[in-house]
């Protein structure tokens, strides 16, 4: 169901990204269902207030771990919706530090 009030706040946080700014740590239900393959994956998203994103993901597999990273913008479409354009341009990975 659509509910009016929930969508009008999700248009309103998507349309500016002032509110953004921080380190957030997801949870994406298709990395869940990947447990039982051993595979883990932690993604966190670091947004800045000029609204540049940096996705850190660690990845464990067995004794295998790396933290995969991309950089870029995230911007609000500004159309009315909940859309944003998502655009990374810098990929690197670094090994696991304890």
């Amino acid at each position: 169901k659509d509910d009016p009030t929930a969508r009008a706040a999700a248009v309103a946080a998507a349309s500016s990204t002032d509110d953004w700014a921080g380190l957030w740590v997801a949870r994406i239900e298709h990395f869940e269902k990947l447990r039982s393959t051993g595979l883990r994956v932690r993604p966190h998203y670091e947004f800045t207030p000029r609204g540049e994103i940096i996705s850190h993901v660690h990845v464990a597999l067995g004794p295998l771990r790396a933290w995969v990273s991309a950089s870029g913008a995230m911007r609000p479409t500004n159309d009315g919706s909940t859309d944003v354009v998502l655009h990374f341009d810098d990929f690197w990975v670094a090994g696991d530090v304890p």
